[in-house]
C-alpha cells in the first residue's frame, strides 16, 4: 500500500487538475475506442509527461500480456496523467516505445542486443502501456514531454549500453561496484532519517557526511567512487532539512559521481532510496531539481 500512496502524489504533479479514475471493461479498454493502441512520437506535445518507472508492470492478468506484448521502452513512458479503474485495479495511461520484433536465432547466436539498433525519431512508434499503480515501485524523473531533448536522451543512452556491450557486456569504468556503493549510501540514508525522526544528516560536506553516516554502511570505502578515488557528490542543499521539506523525494539526488563514467553514464544516489546510472541529458535535469549548484 506504501507504493500506491507514493504512485498517487506523484501523479497528481503530473497534470494541473488530476481527474478522477474512469471505469472501464478491460476488453473496452483494449479496443481502440477510447484510447489508441498506437501512437508516434511526434503526436505528443507539452500536455505529455515523460516519466521514469521502476516495477511498473501489471501484478498480472491481461494487461501483463498486452504491456509485454506492446511495450519495449525500457521503464520510459509518457502521460497525460489519466486512470481507468478495472475491476479492483486503477491504471495509468501510457505509452511507451514499442517493441521491436525480436529474431530469436540471431539472439542465440550473437546474444542480447545483437543488430542494429533503430534511432529514436518522430515518426518511432509508442504502445499503449498500462501501468498498474499498485504493482508501481518508483516514479522518477517527470518533466514536460519535448522531441528534441528526448531523441537527444534516448542516443546518449544508446551509445552508452553500446559502448558496455562491446566491452563484453559489463559497465565500463567500474560502475557496477560503483553503483552498489551509491545504493548503500542511499539506503544509509534512509537509516538515519528513521533513527533521526526524519530530518537529515549534516550535508555541509563529504568529511560531515562520513562522520554522520559512518556507523550506517559497512565501511568507509562506500563514500568513494572505486576507479578514481574520488569522494562522491553531496547535495549540501539537503542538509539537515526535515523530509516533510523536499518535494518528490523519488528524483531528488543526495550522492552523485563528480564526472561520468567512460560509457557516458553517471551513478545517481536518490533520496528514496534507489539508486541508477543515467545519461548527461537526465543528469542536467536531476540537478536542476535536487537543487545542486
Amino acid at each position: 500500500m506504501r507504493h500506491v500512496g507514493i504512485a498517487v502524489v506523484l501523479l497528481a504533479a503530473l497534470v494541473s487538475c488530476s481527474q478522477p479514475a474512469r471505469s472501464m471493461e478491460m476488453k473496452d479498454l483494449l479496443s481502440g475506442d477510447k484510447y489508441v493502441l498506437t501512437l508516434q512520437m511526434k503526436d505528443l506535445d507539452g500536455q505529455w509527461r515523460r516519466l521514469s518507472a521502476g516495477g511498473a508492470g501489471d501484478s498480472g492478468g491481461i494487461a501483463a500480456v498486452y504491456s509485454a506484448m506492446f511495450g519495449g521502452g525500457g521503464g520510459v513512458y509518457y502521460t497525460k496523467g489519466e486512470t481507468v479503474s478495472v475491476a479492483t485495479e486503477t491504471y495509468l495511461i501510457a505509452y511507451t516505445l514499442r517493441a521491436k520484433p525480436v529474431n530469436l536465432m540471431v539472439v542465440m547466436r550473437e546474444g542480447p542486443g545483437a543488430g542494429p539498433r533503430e534511432e529514436l525519431t518522430a515518426e518511432s512508434p509508442l504502445g499503449l502501456s498500462l501501468l498498474n499503480l499498485r504493482a508501481i515501485g518508483s516514479l522518477t524523473d517527470i518533466r514536460q514531454f519535448n522531441l528534441e531533448e528526448e531523441i537527444a536522451e534516448q542516443a546518449e543512452m544508446a551509445a552508452a549500453t553500446e559502448g558496455m556491450m562491446s566491452g563484453g557486456g559489463e559497465p565500463a569504468g567500474g560502475s557496477t561496484e560503483s553503483l552498489s556503493n551509491l545504493k548503500n549510501l542511499a539506503l544509509a540514508v534512509q537509516m538515519f532519517l528513521a533513527d533521526n525522526e526524519d530530518v537529515m544528516p549534516d550535508m555541509t560536506d563529504a568529511l560531515a557526511v562520513l562522520e554522520e553516516l559512518g556507523d550506517y554502511v559497512k565501511n568507509d570505502e562506500v563514500f568513494f567512487q572505486p576507479d578514481t578515488g574520488q569522494a562522491y557528490g553531496v547535495n549540501t542543499s539537503l542538509s539537515q532539512k526535515r523530509l516533510a521539506e523536499i518535494a518528490d523525494p523519488v528524483s531528488i539526488a543526495v550522492f552523485y559521481e563528480e564526472e561520468p563514467g567512460d560509457e557516458g553514464m553517471r551513478g545517481v544516489a536518490f533520496l528514496d532510496g534507489h539508486a541508477a546510472r543515467v545519461g548527461e541529458t537526465e543528469w542536467e535535469h536531476i540537478k536542476a531539481e535536487s537543487g545542486i549548484e
